[in-house]
């Protein structure tokens, strides 16, 4: 669902991670691993939530919509 992936992007964001899919590096060091470990774990944590509530309550603006439409 567009909404889950929008949660997933809009928290990572908040720990100022860029990252619309999870992709190591070798070029990545621990640091860069360790702050995207973190922001993972409070992703979760509200994905969590969300999973038992309801997404579109986390959710703050509109959803992503998929690269891949047959409409645009």
């Amino acid at each position: 669902m567009a909404v889950f992936k929008t949660l997933f992007q809009q928290q990572m964001l908040k720990s100022n991670i860029i990252i619309p899919w999870i992709s190591q590096s070798f070029s990545h060091k621990d640091r860069e691993l360790d702050l995207t470990l973190n922001a993972l774990k409070n992703t979760l944590l509200i994905y969590s939530k969300a999973l038992k509530r309801t997404p579109n309550y986390f959710v703050q603006g509109p959803i992503v919509k998929p690269v891949f439409r047959k409409y645009n």
